[in-house]
């Protein structure tokens, strides 16, 4: 055996199913011989043709001679000085970064996928993202458009997109309420209550600087931490919780102590109704305005950078399901999931099987699912069966020879009888 078949066949190792089985020990491997891959050289259409024309002729063609080959043909035609025919099998001469020429096998059709398969779902391959399968495949074999080709059977592999983030949980444009709002939050997302949050942070560093020692006791301070809270000035609003709240500042210890200022004491009850009135109209007009101006400068920060996502109903996707990320090797995307409804732009209705309940998620936890085995679609087949017994009842009808009448829904005449007993009957009414 010659030095290059020695070469050849110890990078075209593969299994001949062209669909190996991916838990396929590694050692039970066979080979292609230099015959099989002379044949399915000859039988591809476009190296096939290629390869006939580096065998006959030394000069490179004209294009003019080429117009008629398969597109792939005409690739390889672009790189005729770097293509090299070694006992009528055809390669393309690749220079390494050390400046070594290495020899790529010019791939058929028939075994790409196979090639694939070998070097990104087998065990000793690792399942490695699109640039390590695209250089390990590159350094043994090249086709027209390899690196499109292994990018997207990246994207089309179901284990990769379970385990890897991929475009990772999404970020929807930011959601704002100024006078109050009801709003429904889905599991597992609790920006869906951005505000309730930010303040379960403050108070739970102002806990944190007066529990003892044990953190046993933090329910004992909640009361007035909640006092020294509601009597300072908020960041956003520009106004104490309390004079929004009870249109007045309250009593403090201090101010048992020294006394309130004389501007609260020198007023009449009508005075103060009306100072009430205006004070809070001033107020809540000083609040609707910083309130914009944060929202406003809020949404910019949130929305920097964002790439929206969307979904149409009878679409698969990927569901982001945070308990199985906690699991020690977890795999975060479960699924596929059917997009059953869209309820809102944030919010979807999605079902794994028909037998399965719906559930309600969040657009960000979605990620659109690219593989090649879609499962069936309830849905659809439900919706075509329908259609198809409507259409076979309708021909039943025709060949018979039963004309289409309208059917006229007539109700049943209700006999009652009253306190007595005596029978009474609706009376008739006249229907052609």
């Amino acid at each position: 055996m010659t030095e290059e078949n020695s070469l050849l066949n110890t990078i075209v190792c593969s299994v001949i199913d062209n669909t190996p089985d991916q838990n396929l020990d590694p050692n039970w491997l066979d080979f292609w011989s230099m015959e099989e891959i002379k044949n399915m050289q000859e039988e591809d259409p476009a190296i096939g043709d290629m390869l006939r024309l580096k065998n006959n002729q030394d000069e490179k063609p004209l294009r003019i001679d080429i117009l008629n080959l398969h597109p792939e043909a005409k690739v390889l035609w672009g790189m005729w000085e770097n293509l090299e025919v070694k006992d009528d099998i055809l390669y393309k001469q690749f220079l390494r970064e050390d400046n070594t020429i290495l020899l790529q096998l010019v791939a058929p059709q028939k075994i790409r996928e196979t090639i694939f398969h070998q070097l990104h779902h087998n065990k000793i391959a690792g399942h490695f993202g699109k640039d390590r399968t695209i250089n390990a495949i590159r350094t043994r074999f090249y086709w027209p458009r390899s690196t499109e080709n292994i990018k997207l059977w990246c994207l089309e592999c179901d284990l990769c997109a379970r385990c890897k983030p991929g475009p990772g949980v999404g970020k929807s444009p930011l959601r704002q309420s100024k006078s109050v709002q009801k709003t429904h939050s889905t599991p597992y997302r609790p920006q869906s209550s951005g505000l309730v949050e930010r303040y379960n942070r403050t108070l739970k560093q102002m806990l944190s600087m007066f529990v003892n020692e044990h953190r046993n006791d933090w329910d004992e301070h909640i009361p007035y931490l909640m006092m020294a809270y509601r009597s300072t000035v908020h960041s956003t609003t520009k106004c104490t919780p309390n004079s929004l709240m009870l249109g007045r500042e309250i009593r403090c210890p201090v101010d048992l102590m020294f006394g309130l200022p004389n501007t609260v004491n020198d007023f009449c009850q009508i005075e103060y109704v009306e100072w009430v009135k205006n004070t809070m109209r001033e107020a809540y007009k000083n609040v609707y305005d910083h309130s914009g101006q944060a929202a406003q400068r809020q949404k910019l920060y949130y929305d920097r950078g964002l790439k929206v996502r969307k979904f149409e109903p009878n679409c698969w996707v990927w569901r982001w399901y945070p308990p199985k990320v906690n699991q020690t090797l977890g795999l975060g995307w479960t699924g596929p999931y059917l997009v059953i409804e869209k309820i809102t732009d944030v919010t979807y209705k999605i079902q794994k099987s028909e037998q399965t309940k719906s559930i309600m998620v969040h657009v960000d936890h979605l990620k659109p699912y690219l593989g090649r085995n879609e499962p069936n679609n309830w849905v659809l087949n439900n919706t075509l069966n329908i259609s198809h017994q409507s259409d076979e009842s309708l021909n039943l009808d025709m060949s018979v020879g039963q004309a289409l009448t309208p059917v006229v829904y007539t109700p049943e005449r209700q006999i009652t009888k009253t306190r007595i007993g005596r029978t009474v009957r609706p009376r008739d009414i006249y229907s052609p």
